[in-house]
């Protein structure tokens, strides 16, 4: 009666396909639970303080990784939304220094990604002592 699912009967064809789509699925579902697991795990943050503060991000599920970058540093800042992340208003907010060609602290996938690119720039022109613009 089980046959058709490889728990009976002789091992054929119709059990190898069955226990590969098996392991192909869960193999989907663990990648999945995954990807959102490192997604809930990350934490990001813009802190103000006497030395002008940091912009900072971590991440990592099973080992964490804390990148900071101090908010005088930062020479670059972009924020990335593909049409698909557009749809639903979030997107990713990068930060450089004048000592890389990359971003050394990025910001994935978060929500209202344009109004933090803002308030990092308010801090940026703080920690350079320049007066805040008006938005």
């Amino acid at each position: 009666a089980w046959a058709w699912l490889g728990l009976g009967g002789a091992p054929g064809a119709a059990s190898i396909v069955f226990w590969s789509l098996m392991a192909l699925a869960l193999r989907f579902l663990w990648a999945v639970l995954w990807a959102v697991a490192d997604w809930a795990t990350r934490t990001y943050g813009l802190t103000e303080g006497p030395n002008g503060g940091l912009v900072w991000a971590a991440r990592g599920v099973l080992n964490r990784r804390r990148d900071e970058l101090p908010i005088a540093a930062v020479r670059t800042m972009s924020v990335v939304k593909p049409i698909e992340q557009r749809l639903f208003g979030i997107g990713s907010v990068g930060f450089g220094s004048a000592g890389t060609s990359g971003y050394e602290v990025v910001w994935w996938i978060i929500g209202g990604p344009d109004r933090r690119l803002e308030e990092a720039r308010a801090a940026a022109r703080a920690a350079e002592g320049r007066p805040k613009e008006a938005a």
